[in-house]
């Protein structure tokens, strides 16, 4: 009897679907231990109670107890609610109300959705059957093989696998964590998208992003606008950064700034890469390298700047072409540079000048030594020559196959000549500071000692032959040594004058 009546009910609901014209699908009832109807409201109602099996379309729904109001195709589950939907799609719930015309399922208490292999928890879900789209909020719990997501409120998509976290989103991963403003996860591919505010962090680096993404399967990841990496002691900002896990290497991508705190270093440029493993970096494009005290900051710029680590905390600096350096108390510019910072020496090749005061220095190869910051020793190695300017037409002169150089109070104090010394210097009154005659000085080597601007005594090796001249007997322009230049036209005066190279005819 008790099945005779449920099939009379079932037959009596599905009987006006086979007749109706309009499109839309009634939901059907498929069982229930007991049916009763209810017309106490003025609406024809369905009190069904115990294993309750609702079908609509390609859906199964089963609940404890349920009201069904066939006038409007909508109906309200209880007690342990479960919607099946194909093969994909399983949720359930302590309620769920339910409208057949809209297709719009309100699940409530206790959800669980799972799709696939992911699971999603949450206490409020719409699903929207038309359009195959989960809607929740008031916090969520989205459970995919590693990654454990939630969110305040949130979207998925079973059809393409996506994940949209809105709202205090946090993303957990064996490796790290993400926090995020929105975040977009896709179960099949594993990459997520960042689509506002987005800090990740892990055991060894921090990232400040605004959108991006990260591929879980391949280990890759790429960040755009207002990028920052922590990691120790340095800092990286750039417009856009890539890095790939696997090989520990990275590239970022225009208005890129890097900081090193403890090894008191910064660089900027347009375009750089680096690889943890082997240590090795570079910068280009208005590539610029400093390195900063509480004194003085040096500044390097070249087109190209490459930097490796050498030993455990030692870093090697390669700049080529084009290389421009200021700093406050010395200028400088040569077609390549290295410099060791472990020993704070820096090698000049190709054409290297350098300016120091009223000094120009030239060489074809020059070393320079520093000591906190400010240059100590100089080392001229082949067609060494100093010109030290008086005025605007006459200068002091020493000319020699190699030379080496003591910097004192930001000026050359003392001058070794090792071979083919030459010199003219100009002398003047100690009283007037005017100046009185000009010096002619040939050795084979010479030691230079200067003090406030003048050459105070000259130590002669091998016999010397020099002539002492009146200021009025002395043609300032007759008074050269062989390959005399005076380049202060190319010194640039300041920091922006760096990124302007002149070249130089000779």
């Amino acid at each position: 009897m008790k099945i005779f009546l449920k099939y009379l009910l079932m037959v009596s609901l599905c009987f006006p679907f086979f007749l109706s014209a309009q499109q839309v699908r009634k939901i059907n009832i498929l069982d229930a231990d007991e049916a009763r109807f209810d017309r106490s409201s003025g609406i024809t109602a369905r009190r069904l109670i115990g294993n309750v099996i609702f079908k609509h379309e390609d859906a199964l729904m089963y609940c404890d107890s349920a009201w069904f109001f066939p006038s409007t195709n909508t109906m309200d589950a209880y007690g342990s609610v479960r919607i099946e939907q194909g093969d994909s799609v399983d949720m359930t719930g302590k309620f769920m109300s339910y409208d057949g015309n809209t297709r719009m399922a309100k699940m409530r208490d206790s959800v669980v959705l799972i799709h696939k292999n992911s699971k999603l928890t949450t206490d409020s879900l719409n699903f929207d059957r038309k359009k195959n789209i989960g809607y929740y909020f008031g916090f969520g719990e989205i459970e995919h093989e590693s990654i454990n997501l939630t969110s305040y409120k949130g979207y998925y998509y079973p059809d393409i696998k996506d994940y949209i976290a809105v709202d205090s989103v946090r993303l957990v991963h064996p490796d790290y964590t993400i926090f995020a403003d929105t975040l977009k996860y896709n179960t099949e591919s594993k990459i997520t998208n960042f689509l506002g505010p987005t800090h990740i962090i892990s055991d060894s680096s921090r990232i400040k992003c605004q959108i991006g993404w990260y591929d879980t399967e391949n280990d890759i990841s790429a960040f755009g606008e207002n990028t920052i990496l922590y990691q120790q002691s340095q800092t990286i900002w750039a417009d856009s950064l890539f890095y790939d896990r696997n090989i520990r290497s990275g590239k970022a991508w225009r208005n890129i700034y890097m900081l090193d705190t403890l090894e008191q270093f910064a660089g900027s440029g347009n375009y750089a890469e680096y690889n943890e493993l082997t240590g090795k970096s570079f910068i280009t494009d208005s590539a610029l390298v400093m390195y900063y005290d509480k004194l003085d900051t040096t500044y390097i710029h070249a087109d190209t700047v490459f930097m490796e680590e050498v030993g455990d905390s030692a870093r090697r600096i390669l700049a080529y072409y084009k290389v421009q350096i200021f700093k406050e108390d010395m200028q400088g510019r040569c077609d390549s540079l290295v410099y060791f910072d472990s020993d704070s020496i820096s090698v000049m090749y190709g054409d290297p000048i350098l300016w120091s005061g009223e000094s120009q220095i030239i060489a074809d190869t020059i070393e320079m030594k520093m000591r906190n910051s400010v240059a100590e020793q100089l080392n001229m190695k082949n067609s060494a020559f100093i010109v030290m300017q008086e005025d605007s037409i006459r200068y002091s002169q020493i000319s020699g196959r190699d030379m080496v150089a003591w910097i004192q109070n930001n000026e050359l104090h003392k001058i070794n000549v090792l071979s083919n010394a030459e010199t003219i210097y100009y002398g003047r009154d100690d009283k007037t500071d005017e100046i009185i005659g000009v010096n002619k000085e040939v050795s084979n080597s010479m030691t230079i000692y200067r003090e406030d601007g003048q050459v105070r005594r000259i130590d002669f090796i091998g016999s010397p032959d020099g002539v002492f001249m009146p200021e009025k007997d002395a043609d300032p322009l007759e008074m050269r040594l062989r390959n005399f230049a005076w380049y202060g036209k190319f010194r640039p005066e300041s920091l922006k004058e760096i990124f302007f190279w002149h070249e130089i005819s000779k």
